[in-house]
């Protein structure tokens, strides 16, 4: 009888065995595959995917009390293999068809045995514990435990956030004497554009009051300058109301024998009078200090010390942001610039607003191209609604 009670016992542990085997099989391709996906070693990947998939069930089964190691060794298998299975979206989200793939398809060609794609099939009938994903609430714009810096609130990291200019920031270099026409708020000065080779000399007002430099449509078209259709607007307070006008961005602006890089236009026709044609605004002027001299009747320019172009870069790039809550109250946050412009764009930061606030710098855009960085958000930070919001940026 107890032959039969023993050889019963022994056909259960194997079965406990042979029942653990495919979850053991299954998270041993995930851990190598996610290992081959980031360009591990063969011998480094199939020893860690061992380490973290046989060794702890093993060692259960070697201390647990009792005779029945190998049942014990089945069931803790099992039941480790499946939390490793269940668990792995948590900390590597969106891989697991990918890392299932890539590890049943590589250990598959080691015995010439040419496996189909199963990644995805067992990736949907596997259940899984996932981070929330939070949508930003920008009128603006609009991956796992570790790797990406852990921002404080209000702290832009290591990297500083370039500062508009002020009024007060000290100018540098030599200066510029430009002579004017006219009296008060209308004083004519010359101005020099340049645009894809081509080169005009013009009069303009130097208006202190106006946020953009405005240009009428004839000028731009003697530069070459085209204004699509799905060009960006802004909405401009002009002497006859507000109006919305397209903006482009010209080459170069000349003042003097200083240059100002990457200027952004409004095209306003209305702007334009007599000579004039149009309105030198703070997007120019506002990188000089300016000293207006009555009695020769010369603007003196002293160029600031600052490179932040922020009313110029800002209607070209598009930020968004995509949060991530993890249930142990992490919460990272992956910040996307898109650039639509011709021009390189370097030292943006984009503002989270959720929180306290945090500036997350990414260092450069290409032309027609999408930059993004991912930051870890402190414990516990609140980020159920947050905003985003380009604070800073140069042209590059």
């Amino acid at each position: 009888m107890s032959n039969d009670r023993a050889s019963v016992a022994s056909l259960t542990d194997i079965v406990w065995v042979g029942l653990a085997a495919p979850l053991v099989l299954a998270a041993l391709a995930l851990g190598c595959g996610v290992g081959w996906l980031r360009g591990g070693s063969d011998p480094m990947v199939i020893s860690m995917a061992v380490a973290g998939v046989v060794l702890p069930p093993i060692g259960l089964a070697v201390i647990w009390p009792g005779h029945r190691r190998l049942a014990m060794s089945g069931l803790a298998s099992g039941f480790w293999a499946s939390v490793l299975l269940i668990v792995f979206p948590l900390y590597f989200p969106g891989e697991r068809a990918d890392a299932l793939d890539q590890g049943v398809q590589t250990i598959g060609a080691w015995f010439d045995w040419s496996a189909s794609p199963v990644g995805a099939p067992l990736d949907r009938w596997l259940p899984a514990v996932r981070a929330k994903t939070v949508p930003a609430v920008s009128p603006v714009a609009a991956d796992g435990p570790s790797g990406p810096p852990v921002l404080e609130p209000n702290e832009p990291s290591t990297v500083p956030s370039p500062q508009p200019a002020s009024p007060s920031a000290p100018p540098v270099g030599d200066e510029v004497i430009l002579p004017y026409e006219g009296s008060g708020a209308s004083l004519v000065v010359p101005v020099g554009f340049a645009h894809n080779g081509e080169e005009v000399d013009v009069s303009m007002i130097f208006d202190t009051g106006a946020s953009f430099t405005s240009v009428d449509s004839s000028t731009l078209r003697e530069l070459g300058v085209r204004i699509p259709r799905d060009a960006p607007e802004v909405k401009v307070r002009t002497a006859n109301g507000e109006r919305m006008m397209k903006l482009v961005l010209v080459d170069t602006v000349w003042l003097g024998g200083f240059e100002v890089n990457g200027v952004t236009v409004a095209v306003c026709d209305a702007c334009a009078h007599d000579e004039e044609v149009g309105l030198l605004g703070l997007n120019v002027s506002g990188r000089f200090l300016v000293t207006v001299d009555q009695q020769t009747r010369e603007l003196r320019l002293r160029p600031r010390d600052h490179t932040d172009r922020l009313a110029d870069v800002r209607y070209w790039v598009h930020p968004a942001a995509k949060a991530t809550a993890w249930p142990d109250g992490r919460v990272d946050v992956e910040v996307s610039l898109e650039n639509q412009s011709a021009r390189a764009v370097r030292d943006a930061v984009v503002r989270i607003g959720c929180d306290d606030g945090y500036d997350v710098p990414i260092t450069e855009v290409l032309p027609d191209e999408v930059s993004t960085n991912q930051v870890s958000l402190r414990p516990g930070a609140d980020c159920e609604g947050y905003t985003v919001e380009l604070v800073a940026a140069s042209w590059g």
